[in-house]
C-alpha cells in the first residue's frame, strides 16, 4: 500500500493505459490472426449459423433456430444477430465486442479484488486478465465462454457491491440490474442455475442485514433472473410444446459424461457404441442417471478424470483435429501460433500457479467477505463433476482466481519491500563495519 498512498494518481495512469493498449491488442489479433470469414471451432460454427439463420428468417419462433428443441443456448446468437443487424454481418464485429468484454472483465476483476482485498491486489489481477493468452484467444472464438464469464462477475459485483449502499431504493435497483444481468447469464449457459443455491448460502451468512432483508434481497435476485429467462422458456413452449426452460442439450451433456464409454471429456463414442447405448429406454437424463446407479465405481473413476480436466493445463485451440485447428487462421495466425503454441499453453496457466493455491488459503482469515469467490470457484468444479470436464469450461472462474494469484503477488511485493528495508541497513553497516576495520588494520 505504499506505492498506492505516495503515488495513486501514477498507479492508476499505468493501470488504465496497460488495460486500453490490452483492448488494442484484442483488437489487433481479432484482425491479424484469424480468418475474416470463418468463425473458429464446432461451437463457433453453429452460433453462427444460427445467427445467420435468425437474420434471414426475422423469425425467433423458427423451429430450427439453434437447431432442432433448442439444443444450443440462445442468449450469444441472439447477440450476434443484434450486433450484424447493426453494425453488418462481419465476424471482426463480433469480436471486437469480444475484446471490449474483456477489458470490461478485467475492470470489475480489479473492482471486486479491491472489494476483497485492496487496490494493488485488485490491479494485478485485472493485468492478469487483459494480458491472458487464454482471454486473448477465446476473443476471437464465436463460443459464448467470454460472455459467460463477463455476466457472472459483473453480476455478482453488483450483488456484494448493493450490500454497501446507503439507500433501500438504490440496494434494490442494484440488486434489480444484478438479477437480470444473472438471468442473461443463465440465458448464456443454463448451468448457472446451480449458482443460486450458493448465492442464497452466501447472502444468509453477511453481516448487517437482518434475516428478513436477507431473504428479501435473495428472493427478489432469484425472482428477476428467472423472469429474465421466462420469456424464452415461454417462446419454447409455443414452438415445441414441451417445458424447455433454456436449452436441451444438458440432457445430452450429462450422458455423454456419464456412460459405458465416457472419458470425463467432451468426449462422443464411435457411431455403433454411441446408438447402442442411445436405444435404451428412457431420456438421456434417465439413462445417465441410470448408468451412475448400476455403476457407483465407475462414477467415482470418471469423477477424479473429470476433474483432473477441469482443472488441466489446455491448448490454445482445443479442436479434434489439426485441419479445424489452424484451418480458420490466417497465413500469419498458423505461422505464428503453430510453433509457438506451447509457450502459450504456459503463459496461459500462471494464474493457476502454487501462488493461487496458497492465497486462497492464506486469505481465509476473512472467509465471510471472501466466501462469494471461494462459492463461486468450488461450485463451478463440482458441476462439472456431474456432467463434463473441459479446461475451457473453467473460462468464466478465470477472474475470480486471477484475484487470488493478485493477492499472492501484492503480498510477495509487500513482503519483498519489508525484507529489503530491514536487509539494505544491515547490509550497508555491515560493509562500513568491514570497512572501518580494514582501515584500522
Amino acid at each position: 500500500m505504499t506505492l498506492l498512498a505516495k503515488r495513486p494518481s501514477r498507479l492508476f495512469a499505468f493501470w488504465a493505459v496497460a488495460i486500453f493498449v490490452s483492448f488494442l491488442l484484442h483488437v489487433f489479433i481479432a484482425a491479424n490472426v484469424c480468418c475474416p470469414t470463418e468463425p473458429l471451432g464446432v461451437d463457433g460454427i453453429n452460433y453462427e449459423k444460427a445467427a445467420t439463420q435468425l437474420l434471414t428468417t426475422k423469425n425467433i419462433l423458427d423451429p430450427l433456430f439453434l437447431d432442432d428443441k433448442a439444443y444450443w443456448p440462445p442468449l450469444w446468437p441472439l447477440v450476434l444477430t443484434l450486433l450484424y443487424s447493426i453494425f453488418g454481418h462481419d465476424l471482426f464485429v463480433a469480436r471486437v465486442f469480444l475484446s471490449l468484454l474483456v477489458t470490461q472483465i478485467s475492470i470489475f476483476t480489479f473492482l471486486l479484488a479491491r472489494e476483497q482485498f485492496d487496490n494493488k491486489t485488485g490491479v494485478i489481477a485485472s493485468l492478469f486478465i487483459a494480458y491472458s493468452p487464454t482471454f486473448f484467444i477465446y476473443a476471437t472464438l464465436h463460443n459464448y465462454e467470454v460472455v459467460i464469464a463477463d455476466l457472472l462477475i459483473v453480476s455478482l459485483f453488483l450483488v456484494i457491491h448493493s450490500h454497501h449502499l446507503s439507500t433501500a431504493r438504490r440496494e434494490f435497483g442494484v440488486l434489480l440490474i444484478a438479477g437480470i444481468l444473472f438471468g442473461l447469464g443463465i440465458l448464456t449457459k443454463a448451468i448457472l442455475l446451480a449458482f443460486l443455491p450458493f448465492i442464497v448460502i452466501w447472502e444468509l451468512v453477511q453481516k448487517g442485514k437482518t434475516l428478513h432483508q436477507k431473504i428479501a434481497r435473495s428472493f427478489v435476485f432469484t425472482l428477476l433472473a428467472f423472469l429474465t429467462v421466462l420469456p424464452w422458456t415461454a417462446r419454447n413452449y409455443l414452438v415445441y410444446r414441451e417445458l424447455i426452460l433454456v436449452n436441451s442439450n444438458g440432457d445430452a451433456n450429462f450422458e455423454i459424461g456419464n456412460n459405458l464409454y465416457a472419458s470425463g471429456g467432451y468426449w462422443i463414442p464411435p457411431e455403433w457404441e454411441w446408438a447402442s447405448f442411445k436405444q435404451s429406454k428412457g431420456n438421456p437424463l434417465t439413462r445417465g442417471l441410470g448408468f451412475i446407479r448400476d455403476n457407483p465405481e465407475r462414477f467415482l473413476e470418471l469423477a477424479e478424470k473429470k476433474i483432473e480436466l477441469f482443472w488441466s493445463a489446455e491448448p490454445v485451440f482445443y479442436f479434434a483435429n489439426d485441419v479445424i485447428q489452424f484451418e480458420p487462421l490466417t497465413t500469419w495466425g498458423r505461422e505464428w501460433l503453430g510453433p509457438h503454441n506451447g509457450e502459450i499453453n504456459e503463459m496461459s496457466i500462471i494464474i493457476f500457479s502454487v501462488g493461487a493455491g496458497i492465497s486462497i488459503l492464506a486469505s481465509m482469515n476473512m472467509i465471510r467477505k471472501r466466501l462469494i469467490s471461494y462459492l463461486v470457484i468450488l461450485c463451478y468444479s463440482i458441476i462439472h463433476v456431474a456432467i463434463i470436464g473441459e479446461p475451457r469450461f473453467r473460462v468464466p472462474i478465470y477472474p475470480w482466481i486471477a484475484i487470488f494469484q493478485g493477492y499472492a503477488f501484492a503480498c510477495f511485493i509487500r513482503l519483498s519491500s519489508s525484507l529489503k528495508d530491514q536487509i539494505l541497513p544491515w547490509v550497508e553497516n555491515f560493509v562500513m563495519n568491514k570497512s572501518h576495520g580494514e582501515h584500522a588494520y
